[in-house]
């Protein structure tokens, strides 16, 4: 039995497809959610749904960059599956990129992935009607470069730290309907987003500015999980407005 269980719960997770919110779909179910999967791939979301415990979970093709058909997407999955009591956002894009060589067509699009797909989902999600009467949980993804970034992450960074400062804000918006906000921010995951970053940075300079730096060990998908099911369970039902750093012991790889 989960040490945080959700049973009888509804839990709606972007970026199901692979990586982190793969992960928390899997820790979700294992600990008796169900679980809406959403995601732009298909294929990759029903590999996800197959690796979930538990029955009655459904599939939504998701794209978070498209901010006009989030919120119906949301009220479809609380109209098919029931209200929901938990929200994760961990669908993100990530950049490496210099001031000098700033593309704002891509910032753009990161900051809507990123940032405005949140405030879309939990706009969606905390109408009358589509959240449980006892209350919802929504976690959103970031990162510690939203607290504390490294050079050539700055416009990803941005979009990490309006996450974090709309999460704080929400927080006290909608803590009297019993709705609660918090963030995780990790440092470098063992993520296929990850390996796109060390390919940019390079190994050695990778080697020597992070994992180096994590005494811990490298974090994986299923460390950022464990702490989303500790925020989606009544174990954490007195903390809002938090934003957990998880940063291996790196003291924010300063």
């Amino acid at each position: 039995m989960s040490a945080y269980p959700l049973q009888e719960r509804i839990v709606v997770i972007t970026g199901a497809s692979s990586g982190i919110g793969r992960a928390i779909a899997r820790k979700a179910s294992e600990a008796g959610a169900r679980v809406a999967c959403c995601g732009r791939n298909r294929e990759k979301l029903e590999a996800t749904a197959a690796t979930l415990s538990g029955e009655g979970h459904e599939i939504y093709l998701f794209d978070s960059s498209d901010m006009t058909g989030i919120e119906a997407r949301v009220a479809e999955i609380a109209k098919n599956m029931g209200p929901i009591s938990g929200l994760v956002h961990s669908a993100g894009a990530s950049m490496v990129q210099l001031l000098r060589d700033t593309n704002f067509d891509r910032v753009s699009e990161m900051l809507r992935i990123n940032y405005l797909a949140f405030l879309a989902l939990a706009k969606g999600a905390c109408r009358k009607g589509r959240y449980a009467a006892s209350g919802m949980s929504v976690v959103g993804i970031s990162s510690l470069a939203g607290v504390s970034p490294d050079p050539g992450l700055a416009a990803y960074a941005a979009s990490k730290a309006a996450l974090n400062a709309s999460i704080t804000a929400l927080a006290k918006e909608y803590a009297p309907r019993g709705i609660r906000f918090n963030a995780i921010c990790p440092s470098y995951v063992n993520t296929p987003m990850n390996g796109d970053m060390k390919a940019a940075i390079g190994e050695e300079t990778f080697n020597g500015r992070v994992a180096k730096n994590m005494p811990l060990g490298m974090i994986e998908p299923e460390d950022v999980a464990n702490a989303a099911l500790f925020l989606l369970s009544d174990a954490s039902k007195r903390i809002t407005g938090v934003h957990l750093v998880m940063d291996s012991g790196g003291r924010g790889l300063q």
